[in-house]
């Protein structure tokens, strides 16, 4: 809770990855981080969330990690509650992976392709970063240019999708900032591209420890231009 901090890293082998922020997520100091969810069949999916202020209740002994990795996450029954119930209780954060990020160039920076050989399935990205209700600063996602999303699946698996929210709302202010998009090695279900610059739709999202999406839609308001959802052929 609070803001999240990455200073290094972070390695799934095929389990899925759930970081959810009332802050910013963000690289404070110089750091090489990546996020790879890659294992022996399909990948894993990633979830992030940030700004998210005092709509969020943890279950079960709470633990509160501040840097990433190690962290402490959750486990067994332990689970993390998301109750919006309207736009007007987020503190604003950003997902800037983008400062302070050492990262070699060309090297991907969220990584949840299947395995080679498996015929498994590309990972998911939902990456949803919301702006401050009070004066609609922050809510942006950064991401490095020269550093590409691979939602690869392999084979006869199907791609992974990736959906990016962001609401930031001030004027000259970059909603979303991304580099390459890779979804191919696969002849199964193509990726679904989304990327949304608007406030959140009022939800319950519940989070396992397994980071899994148990329930709720995150999705935008109604009346809302979507800025891209294009099929990309593997």
């Amino acid at each position: 809770l609070g803001e999240i901090v990455l200073n290094g890293s972070i390695s799934t082998n095929g389990s899925n990855l759930a970081i959810i922020a009332s802050g910013n997520i963000d690289i404070t100091s110089s750091s090489n981080v990546s996020i790879t969810t890659t294992g022996n069949g399909s990948g894993g999916n990633v979830l992030m969330m940030a700004g998210l202020g005092n709509t969020i209740s943890v279950t079960a002994g709470s633990p509160n990690t501040t840097s990433l990795p190690p962290g402490s996450p959750l486990t067994g029954s332990e689970a993390v509650t998301v109750t919006i119930t309207s736009t007007s209780a987020f503190t604003g954060g950003n997902i800037d992976l983008t400062t302070n990020n050492s990262i070699t160039s060309g090297a991907d920076i969220i990584n949840t392709q299947a395995a080679l050989g498996s015929n498994g399935s590309g990972g998911s990205v939902i990456l949803v970063a919301l702006a401050s209700s009070t004066n609609g600063s922050l809510g942006q996602v950064l991401l490095p240019s020269a550093n590409p999303i691979d939602l690869s699946g392999n084979g006869s698996g199907a791609n992974g999708n990736l959906y990016i929210l962001s609401s930031a709302n001030n004027t000259g202010q970059t909603g979303i900032s991304l580099g390459e998009i890779i979804s191919d090695n696969a002849s199964g279900t193509a990726a679904n591209l989304t990327l949304v610059n608007a406030p959140i739709n009022p939800t319950t999202l519940i989070i396992d420890s397994t980071g899994t999406l148990d329930s709720g839609t995150i999705a935008p308001l109604s009346g809302y231009v979507t800025v891209a959802n294009i099929d990309v052929n593997g």
